[in-house]
């Protein structure tokens, strides 16, 4: 404690992202609100969750311009780091597990708010989002933005062996070598165990190439769940389905998850991990509104599992592996 660490360092690319000229928006003078100012923030959108934008400028004839990039996009951030305390925290926990037996996660954070937002939850009556929760600073075609392959991890190491772990506590529990697995927005790694003794690994992407170099895939198939939420397989055909930080980009959440829901057998698993990390212009609007918040994604992802389909899905629960 009182140990500083200085310049730690956050490049935009691994921040906010670059400052994006088609993130200006142009709005004719009838539509302009008046006493606008330049340099005035604005929230556009009319939904629970609003979008921020800053009147960039203000025309002669009225007409304004709003930016919609992330305010610290195209920065590179410095931070300097003084550890004032530590916590002690309370590992282990048991969850529902394949074939409905329970598991023990023994690095799981038990004490953690993560772990604790889906404990006696009072859900939602009904869907509770709008088409504008699923807004984007990026509306552009994702094909666009996913096109090149990129052939590197979006999470650290420590992040991945964690991710493993969790697998490899699930997938120990199933037939070994006769479970089928589905990493659906999948890439060239889906960060299973090393050891992995799966029958069938199947996964979906958008980027062949990337697709291509999974090593540990038995089949792949390139599939945009955002222009097309139907995947590409049978009722009932695997026990796992899983996914890596792509879920805060899904725009038809609850069609992706019915169709997940589909296609595992009874009994299977479905695992959904993501992180505090993402392409703010192209993850969905209430995701980035505080990135900080875990036990508000948590809370979304578990009325995803809810609602898609409704009352199709249990034993829900989120759990801290950091």
């Amino acid at each position: 404690a009182g140990e500083k660490k200085t310049n730690v360092v956050v490049k935009p690319e691994q921040g906010y992202g670059e400052r994006r000229d088609d993130m200006l928006l142009n709005f004719p003078a009838e539509k302009a609100p008046a006493g606008l100012r330049e340099g005035m923030k604005v929230n556009i959108g009319n939904g629970a969750k609003r979008m921020q934008s800053v009147v960039y400028k203000i025309n002669h004839d009225g007409s304004i311009v709003l930016d919609v990039n992330p305010p610290l996009a195209g920065n590179t951030l410095i931070f300097d780091i003084e550890f004032v305390g530590f916590r002690e925290v309370d590992r282990g926990m048991s969850i529902m597990g394949w074939g409905g037996q329970p598991v023990t996660v023994p690095f799981a954070i038990a004490s953690s708010p993560v772990s604790q937002a889906l404990q006696d939850r009072k859900w939602p009556a009904e869907w509770p989002y709008s088409k504008f929760d699923f807004r984007r600073q990026d509306e552009t075609d994702d094909a666009l933005f996913y096109g090149s392959p990129r052939l590197v991890s979006h999470i650290d190491d420590g992040a991945i062996g964690a991710i493993r772990k969790f697998y490899e506590v699930h997938f120990s529990q199933a037939p070994q070598d006769d479970y089928a697995v589905l990493d659906i927005c999948s890439s060239w790694i889906s960060h299973y165990p090393e050891n992995l003794r799966a029958k069938r690994v199947a996964i979906t992407g958008m980027v062949e190439e990337e697709l291509a170099a999974n090593k540990q895939a038995s089949e792949y198939h390139v599939k945009d769940l955002n222009t097309d939420p139907k995947l590409p397989f049978g009722d009932g055909e695997f026990d796992f389905v899983t996914n890596v930080v792509s879920v805060d980009y899904l725009i038809k959440p609850r069609e992706i998850f019915t169709e997940m829901h589909r296609v595992m057998k009874p009994g299977g698993v479905a695992i959904m991990s993501f992180s505090n990390r993402c392409f703010p212009n192209k993850a969905i609007s209430m995701w980035v509104a505080d990135m900080s918040d875990g036990p508000g994604h948590c809370k979304i992802v578990g009325d995803y599992f809810r609602f898609g389909p409704e009352g199709g899905w249990e034993n829900i629960c989120s759990v801290d592996i950091s």
